[in-house]
């Protein structure tokens, strides 16, 4: 909504509708959840991780959060082998002293997470909007170990941050200057040519037909219609 008035000094107020600050919160919610692995993992290569925000609701001085923690794992199998030693246990001065292989999966997993922030001032109605959502700290601990020295699961546990803020409509009030207005400027009539004649550019002038005289179908007025030449 923009309404314009007029003041005195050549300037105009300008009312703008635009989002006011109510106030900016954070939270933090710690995710914890035991993550299955499709087969025996030998090593976890990576993991990725992302973090999704499905709704932000405004309360009486307050926001909930809802969202979810994507997880997806990159790890390595072992379907041939064994469980290479751990450091520090001597095998054999030299040449290879165990090999293992196999494929390497993944598996996603979506972990829900709910948090608030306390916002004062905040009410129903109010827009809220997610300005930051992160992972600050994770940890992952492979668990359910087999006899052959792999894992079957993984214990996963982070630490989520999550900023937001809240807004309402406003109506602000700006003053501008009022830009002059320049009149047109003079016809310029300096080389047009008198009526009767035809201009060749760039510039000479040649005698035009007779006015009244009929050229085709076309009749140059004033005059009465002749015939065709």
């Amino acid at each position: 909504m923009t309404t314009l008035m007029p003041i005195q000094g050549g300037q105009q107020e300008v009312q703008v509708e635009v989002p006011v600050l109510v106030g900016s919160g954070q939270a933090r919610s710690l995710v914890c959840t035991t993550i299955p692995l499709p087969s025996p993992a030998l090593e976890v290569k990576d993991i990725r991780k992302k973090v999704i925000i499905d709704s932000c609701k405004v309360i009486p001085d307050r926001v909930i959060i809802d969202g979810r923690l994507r997880k997806d794992v990159n790890f390595k199998t072992l379907t041939a082998g064994t469980v290479p030693p751990k450091p520090g246990v001597f095998t054999a001065c030299s040449g290879i002293v165990n090999t293992a292989s196999g494929a390497v999966l993944h598996t996603t997993v979506d972990v829900a997470f709910n948090l608030f922030i306390t916002i004062p001032g905040a009410r129903p109605g109010d827009t809220c909007t997610v300005l930051q959502a992160v992972v600050e700290g994770e940890s992952e601990e492979p668990a359910n170990v087999t006899t052959h020295g792999t894992f079957t699961t993984l214990v996963d546990k982070s630490l989520v941050l999550v900023c937001a803020k809240v807004t309402r409509p406003g109506v602000v009030t700006v003053t501008t200057p009022v830009a002059p207005v320049e009149p047109c400027p003079p016809a310029i009539t300096s080389g047009v040519p008198q009526s009767g004649n035809v201009v060749t550019f760039p510039g000479s002038a040649v005698p035009g037909p007779t006015v009244g005289t009929a050229i085709g179908p076309t009749v140059v007025f004033p005059g009465p219609q002749a015939p065709g030449v």
